[in-house]
């Protein structure tokens, strides 16, 4: 370890944040990316993987302000009608993205079946 002027140490902070936010980044994108891999079996483009990134980071950054709807959802709903409709709007692009992926796997297996024969026995695990 040498030592350094303190300058030169202060211009290195603001370097050393951005690469750990771009390693951060990096790294959640090839956890979101092993996760639909693991789920769905398939390698999916980066947008798809971008979407599901970011409708999950909305979920969790929001997740304490939801939680207010647990509690009296009958009242929560009138008093919080602006975060009941934001959950709503995460909860339909979830879901949006997810049937999207699902229908792919359904269309994969069906013209697996169609183009493979009919004589191989499939188990299906998840329904």
């Amino acid at each position: 370890m040498g030592i350094e002027h303190p300058q030169e140490k202060n211009s290195w902070k603001l370097l050393d944040w951005t690469t750990k936010r771009v390693s951060v980044d990096h790294f959640q994108h090839a956890v979101f990316y092993l996760l639909i891999y693991l789920c769905f079996g398939d390698k999916y483009e980066d947008s798809v993987i971008r979407q599901n990134t970011a409708v999950q980071r909305a979920i969790i950054t929001n997740f304490v302000e939801f939680n207010l709807l647990n509690f009296t959802p009958y009242l929560g709903k009138i008093l919080f009608h602006k975060l009941c409709k934001e959950l709503l709007e995460v909860r339909y692009e979830l879901e949006n993205i997810l049937l999207l992926l699902r229908d792919a796997q359904r269309e994969k297996k069906h013209n697996k079946l169609m183009d493979g024969g009919g004589g191989e026995n499939i188990v299906q695990v998840f329904g």
